[in-house]
């Protein structure tokens, strides 16, 4: 697993997250379609589900462009209706699986799922692609791929995993 902190101006602990992927695919780029994965993001402080669907936007168009983002946006705008607002000590957990789906969680109950490949990878660019959230985040979340460490496990519950 790939962990890392994220502060706001050095000092506000915002958001704890941790990455994790199939230990069958340790080798393998996690951005690539193929590899099932998921984000685990734990919050120190209240985020209203507002701010999440507007950083989701901004995050996705940094890392893609005009037409990807323009075939996304419909189902962009359903995943942002999933979010909702958090307290501290919430937890997000965004889990892809191939034949499934990006699912987003919180607290470990599923809000919502949306299908297609392209989606998923447009959503983990928010934190690991080219133009990341935050350059740190991105590189103590990848550190997994030096230890090769990380465990993913399905649980048997339909569009969830327990890592």
């Amino acid at each position: 697993q790939g962990t890392s902190l994220f502060r706001y101006l050095a000092t506000i602990k915002v958001v704890a997250g941790a990455l994790y992927v199939d230990p069958r695919h340790l080798d393998r780029d996690p951005l690539s379609p193929d590899v099932p994965k998921q984000l685990e993001l734990s919050y120190f402080l209240s985020v209203d589900a507002e701010d999440f669907a507007e950083v989701t936007h901004q995050g996705i168009r940094r890392n893609v462009d005009f037409a990807t983002y323009a075939k996304l946006k419909q189902r962009i705008d359903r995943f942002n209706s999933f979010y909702r607002d958090v307290r501290s000590g919430d937890r997000y957990t965004l889990t892809y699986l191939p034949d499934v789906g990006t699912t987003l969680a919180l607290n470990d109950r599923p809000l919502g799922t949306i299908p297609g490949r392209d989606f998923a990878e447009a959503i983990f660019l928010i934190w690991l692609g080219d133009d990341p959230m935050d350059e740190g985040f991105k590189r103590d979340l990848l550190s997994y791929r030096q230890h090769a460490s990380a465990s993913f496990a399905p649980t048997g519950r339909e569009n969830s995993c327990y890592v």
